[in-house]
């Protein structure tokens, strides 16, 4: 009989254990659902939409600051993200994150959250485009205009139109 028990105990610690991590990822995504929810004024099939894709959506306003794009990209994914992740996601080195992300602090500069325009994370991990190339290639081809596209990240017309022409020319279009 104490070899049973033995078994159930070592069954009952596995199975605490295993709980442990999934409460963890109930209670994160929980709290991701609120906060896409209420951050975005998003409905609650708008939030399964997203959370079904696990699609991380970026506020473009993000972008709109005095930081490079990499360090905004970078200092807005860390308020839920640890830098590990963010180098996965991102796929960049984690050394090339922690230094990003270390220079965005030092300047002290605060992210606009305010935004009407959202873009998936996914779109900044081809390491063949720059994060504001793949930004202006992405909501070009959603249809906005370059100078639309400027507005939103407060650069200038040309320099969007030079990150553009960048963008396509790296892809041979």
């Amino acid at each position: 009989m104490g070899k049973n028990r033995k078994k159930s105990d070592k069954l009952s610690k596995d199975f605490i254990h295993v709980y442990g991590k999934n409460k963890i990822l109930i209670d994160r995504l929980r709290q991701e659902f609120d906060f896409l929810k209420e951050t975005y004024n998003l409905s609650d099939q708008d939030v399964f939409k997203i959370i079904k894709k696990k699609e991380i959506i970026i506020p473009v306003s993000i972008f709109n600051n005095k930081l490079a794009p990499l360090e905004a990209l970078v200092l807005y994914l860390k308020d839920s993200y640890r830098l590990s992740e963010i180098a996965a996601m991102l796929n960049r080195d984690q050394g090339t994150i922690w230094l990003t992300y270390q220079n965005a602090l030092k300047k002290r500069v605060r992210v606009s959250f305010d935004s009407d325009v959202f873009v998936p994370v996914r779109i900044f991990s081809e390491r063949r485009l720059s994060v504001l190339e793949s930004l202006t290639e992405y909501l070009r081809e959603d249809g906005l205009s370059l100078k639309e596209i400027a507005g939103l990240v407060g650069k200038d017309n040309r320099t969007i139109w030079t990150v553009y022409s960048r963008a396509k020319k790296k892809r041979g279009r």
